[in-house]
């Protein structure tokens, strides 16, 4: 059910250290691209893009289909800064 579910994401979540927490809360929840969330913690977008996977791994299989992302860091943006709202990929 939803409930689960909410427990069992923010126990993953509260898992995570801060600096991954952080850029998964901006991706997929505010729904900032790359480069805003670059600008907002002064990272490379590239290592946003690093960090967004780490975390995708990290929260493994059930939550990879949530994220809505490969976790392949070797695998380029489609749209070259990736946008949240359906254009990029992790």
């Amino acid at each position: 059910n939803l409930r689960e579910m909410r427990e069992v994401v923010a126990k993953a979540m509260e898992k995570l250290p801060e600096e991954l927490r952080i850029v998964v809360v901006l991706r997929y929840w505010e729904g900032l691209t790359y480069d805003e969330i670059a600008g907002r913690t002064g990272l490379a977008p590239i290592t946003v893009r690093r960090k967004l996977c780490e975390a995708c791994l990290r929260l493994h299989n059930p939550f990879k289909v949530l994220l809505k992302g490969s976790c392949d860091p070797q695998e380029p943006p489609s749209d070259g800064g990736g946008d949240a709202r359906g254009g990029g990929q992790l």
